[in-house]
């Protein structure tokens, strides 16, 4: 059985990987399935950017939850 994750409004993610490594933000809207991949999510970040998020791998694509 694997992890879930809290990822609604107002949680916080890292990054473990690229430019914004080690930079928290804050999902500021619902998560949007991703129009083409199953177990895919988008949401809005408090800078204004979309991400996409795996809930189910998080950690393989480079997000980490801030409690």
């Amino acid at each position: 059985m694997g992890k879930t994750y809290n990822l609604e409004i107002g949680a916080k993610l890292q990054f473990l990987t690229g430019n914004d490594r080690n930079k928290p933000f804050t999902i500021i809207s619902d998560l949007q399935p991703c129009a083409r991949t199953e177990g895919c999510y988008t949401a809005i970040m408090d800078e204004g950017m979309t991400v996409y998020i795996f809930p189910s791998e998080l950690k393989k694509h480079g997000y980490a939850i801030i409690n």
